[in-house]
């Protein structure tokens, strides 16, 4: 039943994904959602982005949510990680 409701929700986020794709592309044309797409992959801040296509930063996030995932990574320093093997 789990993996059902999973299944089911995963094809309305992709509808919405869509949806809001094509509402970008019918706004902006393909160019400027391209530059859009590439502004959040260099991870340009919302204010800049809002600016730039006439709308607030609560808007961009949600684009940035629906359009694609950000993947974080910690990294310890080389130096910490020497003095504990040593």
């Amino acid at each position: 039943m789990n993996e059902a409701l999973q299944q089911d929700s995963d094809r309305r986020n992709m509808r919405s994904r869509v949806t809001v794709l094509n509402h970008l592309l019918m706004k902006y044309g393909k160019k400027k959602v391209l530059k859009l797409l590439l502004a959040f992959e260099r991870l340009d801040s919302g204010e800049v982005i809002a600016k730039e296509y006439g709308v607030t930063r609560e808007r961009v996030r949600q684009w940035k949510m629906l359009l694609g995932y950000e993947i974080k990574t910690y990294v310890v320093h080389p130096d910490i990680l020497a003095r504990t093997k040593a």
